[in-house]
C-alpha cells in the first residue's frame, strides 16, 4: 500500500508539472521567445504527397489543429500526455527509482527546456518518443538480449526520419556490443575495439569533404536567421577544410551546454537554461562517478563502458554540435531530442556498476 501510494504521489505531482509547462508553453513562452514551429505545425494546410520529417509534423500537427481549433492549450494537450506517458512507461520498466534518488530524478525529468519543448506539438515531442524506445533496445543489447520488437523498428524508422544522423552511432554501438560479447579472451577484444574505433575514424576521414558542406550548409542556415533569432554568437566556426573535427572538442561541449556564463548572466531565459545544463552535468558526471574513479584512482579500464561513450554519447554530441554551437537556445532545444536516451544509457550503466543491482535483469 505505501508503496503504491508513493508510485501514484511521485507520478501525480510530476503528470501536474507537465500540465503547467504545458500552460506555461503555449501562454506566455511564445511571447518571450521564438516558438514559431509548432505553431507552424498546428496552422499550416495539410501537406502534398511528400514525406518528410517536417510534413509529417504538418500532418500530425495540422489535422489536429483544424479538429481543436489551431495552436492552442487543448491541441498541444496530447502531445504533453504522450510525452508523460513515455517518460513513466520507460522510468517503470526500467525500475528507475530503485536505482536513483527519487527527489533528484524528479527535478531531473521536470528541466524546464526539456519539459516545454516536449510538451508541445514539435520534432522534440517525437525525438523523446524514439529515444525512449532506443534507450530500452540499448538496455536490452547490454543484457545480452538481441531480439528486436515491432517497436524497435518504429522507433529506428522514426530516428531515421528525423534525425538520420544519430542512427549510425545508435547502430553502430549496437552493432559493437553483440559483436564484442562473442569474443572470449580481454587481449582480443581489447584489438576488436581499436579497430573498430578505426573504422569509423576511417569512415568519417573518407566523407570528410561532404560532412564539410553540410557543416557549412548548415552555417548558412543559422548566418540567415541570425538577426532574426537574436542571437549573439559567431556565425563564422567553419571557414576552412576540416574545420568540423578541429573545432569539435569545443563545439560539442557547447552545443550540449546551450548558453555560455556571459550570455546566462545577460538574459534570465540564458540563466535558466544554464543552471538546467549544470544540474544535468552535474548529474552525468554523478551517474559516471564508478568509471571516473576506477580509471583515475584504481587504473581500471571498462572496455566495453568506455565504448558506450565514445561511440554513442561522443558520436551523438559529434553530430548535434554543428545545429547547436550558433544558438544558445537552438541547443538546448535540439538536446531534447536525444536527451531522455542520454538518462537511460547512463543510469542503466550506472545500475550497472551497483553491487545490488548486478546480476539482476533491469529491464521487466
Amino acid at each position: 500500500m505505501k508503496c503504491f501510494y508513493k508510485l501514484d504521489c511521485f507520478w501525480s505531482y510530476y503528470l501536474l508539472v507537465r500540465i503547467i509547462y504545458l500552460l506555461f508553453a503555449v501562454l506566455i513562452f511564445p511571447r518571450i521567445s521564438t516558438v514559431n514551429d509548432p505553431i507552424s505545425y498546428m496552422t499550416h494546410p495539410l501537406p502534398n504527397a511528400s514525406f518528410s520529417s517536417t510534413n509529417l509534423m504538418y500532418l500530425l500537427g495540422g489535422g489536429i489543429g483544424k479538429i481543436l481549433g489551431g495552436f492552442n492549450v487543448l491541441s498541444n494537450l496530447p502531445f504533453a500526455l504522450v510525452s508523460f506517458a513515455m517518460i513513466r512507461y520507460v522510468v517503470e520498466k526500467l525500475g528507475l527509482r530503485r536505482v536513483l534518488d527519487e527527489g533528484y530524478l524528479f527535478i531531473l525529468l521536470s528541466l524546464p527546456t526539456f519539459c516545454i519543448w516536449t510538451s508541445l506539438c514539435s520534432k522534440e515531442t517525437i525525438g523523446l518518443v524514439y529515444s525512449s524506445l532506443l534507450g530500452l533496445l540499448f538496455v536490452r543489447y547490454w543484457q545480452g538480449c538481441y531480439k528486436l520488437y515491432f517497436r524497435d523498428y518504429v522507433a529506428l524508422f522514426l530516428c531515421l526520419l528525423f534525425k538520420p544522423q544519430y542512427l549510425p552511432w545508435i547502430v553502430g554501438i549496437l552493432l559493437y556490443i553483440r559483436l564484442v560479447r562473442k569474443l572470449k579472451h580481454l587481449e582480443i577484444k581489447v584489438l576488436f575495439s581499436v579497430f573498430y574505433i578505426g573504422c569509423i575514424v576511417g569512415v568519417l576521414y573518407l566523407f570528410r569533404d561532404l560532412i564539410d558542406y553540410y557543416s557549412l550548409g548548415v552555417q548558412y542556415v543559422f548566418s540567415f536567421d541570425a538577426d532574426h533569432s537574436n542571437s549573439t554568437r559567431s556565425t563564422d566556426v567553419f571557414n576552412e577544410s576540416g574545420d568540423f573535427f578541429r573545432n569539435a572538442p569545443w563545439g560539442m561541449m557547447v552545443a550540449f551546454w546551450g548558453p555560455t556564463l556571459q550570455e546566462a548572466i545577460h538574459k534570465p531565459l540564458h540563466l535558466l537554461a544554464f543552471l538546467e545544463s549544470l544540474y544535468l552535468f552535474c548529474y552525468f558526471l554523478y551517474l559516471s562517478k564508478v568509471v571516473i574513479v576506477d580509471f583515475l584512482l584504481r587504473w581500471r579500464f571498462h572496455l566495453e563502458v568506455a565504448m558506450v561513450y565514445i561511440i554513442l554519447l561522443g558520436g551523438i554530441l559529434l553530430v548535434h554540435y554543428p545545429f547547436g554551437v550558433f544558438n544558445p537556445g537552438s541547443a538546448t532545444r535540439y538536446r531534447d531530442n536525444f536527451l531522455f536516451l542520454f538518462i537511460i544509457v547512463l543510469t542503466s550503466l550506472y545500475s550497472y556498476f551497483r553491487k545490488e543491482y548486478r546480476g539482476k535483469s533491469f529491464v521487466a
